[in-house]
């Protein structure tokens, strides 16, 4: 994956930012925007449902983080199968990418 412009600034100003040595590093919000690869549209509606995997993947984080978002965000609650897999609606990758 090419390293974007938008990126190296967000890298540059998180370099700049960063808190004292006793903190976790953190990685802003803007260094993640430039790794969210969901489809457009007529993509994402192509499918009733998407794993947990997947959006993991769209939003280029572990599936833990999309667990926790899980729990976090009342807007999102993805449909689960008699196994107890989440199953995420194009709807609820759209949510997720915006908040």
């Amino acid at each position: 994956m090419p390293v974007t412009e938008a990126y190296q600034e967000a890298v540059h100003k998180e370099e700049i930012n960063q808190g004292s040595i006793a903190e976790e590093p953190t990685v802003s919000i803007e260094v993640n925007a430039a790794f969210i690869n969901i489809p457009e549209d007529d993509e994402l509606y192509s499918k009733l449902y998407y794993p947990i995997g997947d959006v993991a993947k769209m939003f280029n984080v572990n599936i833990s983080l999309i667990r926790f978002w899980e729990n976090e965000f009342d807007i999102l609650k993805p449909r689960k199968n008699r196994k107890g897999d989440r199953l995420f609606r194009p709807e609820d990758v759209k949510n997720l990418k915006h908040h």
